[in-house]
């Protein structure tokens, strides 16, 4: 049999979990995409489908600074329609990002490599609860952030970085006491 290898204490600060975290209060995020794939399902199959899937991390507000907000993008769907919501809201994201159009021909990991760590500005807001319910009514998704809308850096029109005054209305915490900053971004 082989050994383990490693040894490991597990003592009370080892096994000190995380906090878990709400979801952000609506407002506008400076982010950055800290990791991306592109997922497949049904390869092969009239079903076959793929996406975008990305984790952004909050830049600013300082507040907020490497909480997650997660991102989806149908890329190729067989629904006509989630496709088309799904390669405008991804041409949406490229935008805010300073990034054109993605040819079929490109090396895919070439192109995740480009979107990484590029800080682009969006409206963060809550998404809806799954219509799909437990046997106690509750739904099988609760409502998570995701982004509302990319603000484009050639429009140069993004409102100032912060927590949106309903939101911190209704949250006393420290961090929803953002204040507002000017929404720039450093040319690519």
């Amino acid at each position: 049999m082989a050994k383990f290898g490693v040894s490991i204490a597990v003592t009370e600060e080892s096994t000190e979990q995380r906090a878990e975290y709400d979801n952000l209060p609506s407002g506008v995020y400076r982010l950055e995409i800290s990791a991306a794939e592109v997922k497949r399902k049904n390869e092969g199959t009239p079903q076959e489908a793929s996406g975008f899937k990305c984790t952004f991390d909050v830049i600013d507000p300082e507040d907020y600074r490497s909480r997650k907000v997660f991102g989806y993008y149908n890329l190729s769907h067989p629904s006509a329609q989630a496709q088309e919501i799904g390669q405008k809201q991804f041409s949406q994201l490229r935008r805010a990002l300073g990034f054109g159009d993605v040819d079929a021909e490109m090396e895919e990991q070439d192109v995740i490599d480009e979107m990484r760590l590029v800080p682009f500005i969006a409206t963060v807001g809550m998404g809806k609860d799954s219509k799909e319910k437990n046997a106690d009514g509750t739904p099988v998704y609760p409502a998570n952030n995701e982004i509302k809308r990319y603000w484009y850096p050639d429009l140069n029109d993004a409102p100032p970085i912060g927590v949106t005054a309903a939101a911190a209305a209704n949250d006393n915490s420290k961090a929803a006491r953002v204040v507002a900053k000017p929404a720039t971004v450093a040319a690519n």
